[in-house]
């Protein structure tokens, strides 16, 4: 099964403080794109998790993918299992969302395919656990395009868009390690 896991764009990003865990409290809006990376979900039923294609260079472990998978099997019965591959198409550490993005992806794709049906709210709480932005990934998946975002839009965009690319990947964490709260 196929699913897409969309990019997504700050209108707006205020720091608020430093969190306990290195990364930082954020308040923003943002909007999703019509930009997507492609998760293909094979199912198992000997209780593996495996990745078959995409993010070679990330380590198994440390694969947002991955990691979300693990965090769901926790709560499905033991024989469920997943052979997972990713197109990448989002660039990494391009500040679009793609990793937060795939997180929540597989959270809302697994939820279904192995029939555990947990309510949104206990996603969001598993998507917050694995990686800050990968909740606001799963609060745009279940609450559909921001309010706010639509209002704002057409403030911030009518003559100009900006689009950053860096030339350099970086974690959020480094990217933001500079800044006063």
């Amino acid at each position: 099964m196929t699913y897409q896991s969309p990019a997504k764009v700050n209108l707006f990003l205020h720091i608020i403080s430093k969190s306990d865990d290195g990364y930082h409290n954020l308040q923003t809006i943002f909007q999703l794109l019509d930009y997507c990376d492609e998760l293909n979900f094979d199912i198992r039923n000997d209780g593996k998790i495996n990745r078959t294609q995409g993010n070679e260079n990330i380590p198994f472990e440390k694969d947002l993918i991955i990691q979300s998978a693990l965090k769901l099997k926790q709560l499905a019965p033991s024989n469920c299992g997943v052979d997972v591959g990713v197109i990448k198409k989002i660039p990494s550490g391009g500040g679009l969302g793609g990793g937060s993005s795939n997180a929540a992806t597989t959270l809302i794709a697994l939820n279904k395919l192995w029939d555990i049906n947990l309510p949104k709210t206990k996603l969001i709480e598993l998507g917050k656990n694995l990686e800050q932005m990968c909740r606001y990934s799963l609060m745009e998946e279940v609450h559909g395009p921001r309010v706010l975002a639509k209002f704002f839009l057409p403030c911030l965009c009518q003559d100009t868009s900006i689009w950053w690319y860096p030339s350099k990947n970086k974690s959020r964490l480094k990217k933001y390690s500079g800044t006063k709260h």
